[in-house]
């Protein structure tokens, strides 16, 4: 209820700073329409938290080219190959000497998904 209350007060606060400013907005009356849009969350540039990227996770990823290789269903000397091809240049991520490999990555080179 009281959220109700809260965006129906807004939507009149804007309402009014609308017809009080004939259509020639000054900075103040600007100001103070940014400030009720973006306490509504009516503001466009604003995403939701669901709409957020979400980073990567650690059981997103496979660590190393024996990992690779079980994920894959393959030998280790197939899934290095697969890498010395650069088939999987989208996918990786290399520090120092360590592999690992988003899996959504690999699955859109395998999968065309």
């Amino acid at each position: 209820m009281k959220s109700e209350s809260n965006s129906i007060l807004a939507l009149m606060g804007l309402s009014l700073l609308t017809l009080a400013t004939d259509g020639h907005p000054g900075q103040y009356d600007d100001i103070v329409r940014l400030a009720i849009i973006k306490a509504t969350g009516l503001d466009p540039n604003l995403k939701p938290e669901s709409e957020k990227p979400s980073s990567p996770r650690p059981e997103d990823y496979c660590f190393g080219v024996r990992q690779l290789a079980d994920y894959l269903g393959v030998s280790t000397p197939t899934a290095q190959k697969y890498i010395n091809e650069g088939k999987l240049d989208p996918a990786i991520r290399k520090v120092g000497r360590k592999y690992s490999f988003l899996k959504s990555k690999v699955d859109e080179i395998f999968c065309g998904k």
